[in-house]
């Protein structure tokens, strides 16, 4: 069935092909899990900086709305002119890269992204990371 070398030098020769064969499997393997690690431990990284920066910009702009000013005047929104250097804009009819929500202490809605749910993505209101099936989810 296996080919099976005659001479000492062949055998110990497909025995070290084997072997580095087996090295290298491995250390893909660990490679490919360290990548995926650090990966998600920079989107992570990014995930909380773009919610610590967006969130006294929709604080601002909730605070607008409760007095009706966004209705009056809305070039005064700050998170309408937020411009993300990695996709569109915030709070645009286009295709959104970050959802978010703000809601307060209640847990009710206060503010969200277009392609946010309109439940809470999470039934607690807990500071830090939650990671789901598909999606990390930062509370600030």
């Amino acid at each position: 069935m296996f080919y099976k070398p005659k001479t000492l030098a062949a055998q110990l020769g497909v025995q070290i092909a084997l072997s580095l064969v087996l090295v290298w499997l491995l250390a893909t393997v660990v490679a490919l899990w360290v990548l995926i690690k650090e990966l998600n431990s920079t989107y992570d990284q990014g995930l909380k900086e773009t919610a610590q920066r967006v969130l006294p910009l929709a604080i601002s702009d909730f605070r607008l709305n409760q007095f009706g000013l966004l209705d009056l005047r809305p070039e005064l929104s700050l998170l309408g002119t937020l411009n993300l250097s990695v996709g569109p804009r915030i709070l645009s009819d286009q295709p959104e890269y970050l959802m978010y929500q703000l809601r307060d202490f209640k847990g009710r809605i206060l503010v969200r992204s277009n392609n946010a749910p309109m439940t809470p993505m999470l039934d607690s209101l807990q500071t830090g990371f939650t990671h789901g099936k598909n999606f990390s989810i930062y509370t600030a």
